[in-house]
């Protein structure tokens, strides 16, 4: 029974590459780590903007529900 053949860090980074899977992950430098910086702010601002909204919704929408039962 022979053992399967090692793969060398070369050889597995080629593979990955054929199935369209970089082996390696891309680091932010320069303008492209501000740029993800701030992609990462919009994205916070945004959740807590969305955030807002459904709890104002909801607000409204109890606010509505109660008005209902009152009348």
């Amino acid at each position: 029974m022979s053992r399967p053949r090692k793969i060398d860090g070369y050889e597995r980074t080629k593979r990955a590459e054929y199935r369209g899977q970089p082996h390696t992950q891309l680091i932010a430098v320069g303008d492209n780590r501000d740029a993800l910086l701030k992609a990462k702010e919009n994205v916070i601002n945004d959740a807590i903007i969305d955030a807002f909204n459904e709890s104002v919704d909801l607000k409204i929408n109890q606010e509505l529900r109660e008005l209902i039962h009152r009348y």
